[in-house]
């Protein structure tokens, strides 16, 4: 070959002329590239220079609003002038005229002796026979507050009720979560009594093994209204001749989700089921009061008796039912051993400070729940605590809440489910980590906690712009400990 073409074969030479000649290429491959030349329309321009490393410098802590400083009074604890609940009275369930087969398992499989304070007023009257509206805040006990009473009426009905009678009891809740939730609480409370068979119908679960299970028969039915409304209109089998109890747990909430149609179309269904002269017994509880709610009182209960949960001194009232104040005027409750902080972070440092929070809170004892806006925010959370869902299709779209635990993420698809109603066990911390839409939703996320006298604590994340919604909420009588982002909470 005259000319080396780049290409060496080394089938009979030396070692060292192979790398002679692997030299030569390389020294003249180097010697090209520095006097290589580019050539433009305009003109030759010189060899491209090496470009210069830059160092990155993130801007994360700089150029951050400045944080406000805060009148004494929006740092005031929130023990003082608020209102708060008793949740325990004095009482046990022994000393109610129940089934003594009801105590037992109260006591022994439930675990349950001493009656909250809104069960300590409200059971005696509902076994009375009253229609009783009940307004009490998360985590009292609302659902043995009306349970009790239901499986202890119909265990008593002589001769023994059938599977087959179909409904004697119909518990209308907002949300499927709610609806299982419910449904539990009910089966472990009719483990004496065989005879009694609840049952649950919910959106997202399938007609037809719903459609077998009322033909089979269901004598406490708990329900979502729209699911309920669709299998009174067509299930053939579903018969309501014989129910004696509505309850509209979490009224506020069905009201809510746009429900007040279907609440009002079931109401009339049941009532023209009903023999002439014959009416059920109806409870209504909610934890905040507004004019929907009042409208639906009136609706749907008969000389109802009031209990309200939510008196100045902590104790619980009982009086007939009159014209209350709506939700707009009335003063919120929290529970009295509720702990309760907000922050003051930039929108830069709110992602960081929440990370390093949930890493200090990472302990055995300690379980969060996280609630959020938005889906972006989920993942930026579960990246932070090293929880990354497995797949695309396990990200959940629109608003969720995280639950937090040790190194577990589980995921709600919606936070205002998860903050309604839902029972979390042994939830240590509540963190918001965006301002709720008003002050209702507030006191229901952080209802999440310190539930049936267990102590608890809630953080409410603000942006220097958010400061003003702490007056909005002194408002309505909640009041907060401020803490620095370097404070230890």
């Amino acid at each position: 070959m005259a000319e080396d073409d780049g290409l060496l074969l080394n089938l009979c030479s030396s070692s060292e002329r192979y790398n002679e000649v692997h030299r030569e290429r390389k020294d003249r491959k180097s010697k090209n590239e520095t006097e290589r030349y580019y050539v433009t329309r305009n003109g030759i321009l010189p060899p491209r220079q090496t470009k210069k490393k830059f160092q990155v410098v993130s801007s994360l802590f700089n150029y951050n609003p400045d944080i406000p400083t805060l009148p004494a009074s929006n740092e005031s604890s929130g023990a003082e002038g608020k209102p708060s609940e008793n949740v325990f009275s004095a009482e046990k369930f022994s000393d109610l005229d129940i089934s003594p087969f009801m105590i037992s398992n109260l006591e022994n499989n439930l675990k349950l002796t001493t009656m909250t304070s809104v069960q300590k007023v409200a059971i005696p009257s509902l076994i009375e026979g009253r229609d009783v509206f009940v307004k009490s805040k998360t985590g009292t006990g609302k659902t043995l507050t009306y349970a009790v009473p239901v499986i202890h009426s119909l265990q008593n009905i002589t001769p023994k009720i059938s599977r087959s009678d179909g409904p004697y009891a119909v518990i209308l809740v907002p949300t499927r979560e709610l609806a299982i939730q419910s449904f539990n609480v009910l089966q472990r409370l009719v483990k004496p009594f065989q005879w009694v068979v609840p049952g649950v119908v919910m959106g997202g679960e399938k007609r037809k093994s719903e459609k077998a299970r009322l033909r089979k028969g269901v004598n406490v039915l708990v329900a979502t209204p729209g699911r309920l409304l669709d299998h009174i209109e067509k299930t053939k089998s579903l018969e309501l001749k014989r129910v004696q109890w509505i309850i509209l747990d979490e009224a506020d909430r069905l009201l809510d989700l746009g429900f007040e149609k279907d609440v009002s179309s079931i109401l009339t269904a049941v009532k023209n089921s009903l023999h002439s002269g014959v009416r059920c017994q109806t409870v209504l509880l909610s934890a905040t009061l507004s004019e929907g709610v009042e409208r639906l009182v009136g609706i749907s209960l008969h000389n109802p008796l009031s209990v309200d949960v939510t008196t100045e001194d902590g104790g619980c009232e009982k009086k007939e039912a009159t014209n209350a104040q709506s939700s707009s005027e009335a003063s919120f409750t929290t529970p009295q051993q509720l702990k309760q902080f907000f922050i003051i972070v930039p929108s830069k440092l709110r992602l960081v400070t929440l990370a390093a929070f949930l890493l200090m809170k990472n302990q055995p004892e300690e379980r969060t729940s996280v609630f959020k806006s938005f889906s972006d925010a989920t993942r930026g959370i579960m990246f932070c605590t090293g929880s990354l869902f497995s797949s695309k299709a396990d990200i959940p779209k629109g608003p969720v809440s995280i639950n937090i635990v040790l190194k577990r993420t589980t995921t709600t698809p919606d936070e205002d489910v998860a903050a309604r109603g839902l029972d979390l066990p042994h939830v240590n911390w509540i963190v918001q980590y965006n301002t709720p839409g008003n002050p209702a939703d507030y006191v229901h996320r952080v209802g999440r906690t310190a539930r049936i006298g267990l102590k608890g604590n809630a953080l409410l994340f603000l942006t220097p712009a958010e400061v003003e919604y702490l007056d909005i909420l002194k408002q309505h009588g909640i009041r907060f400990v401020h803490r620095d982002s370097n404070q230890r909470l």
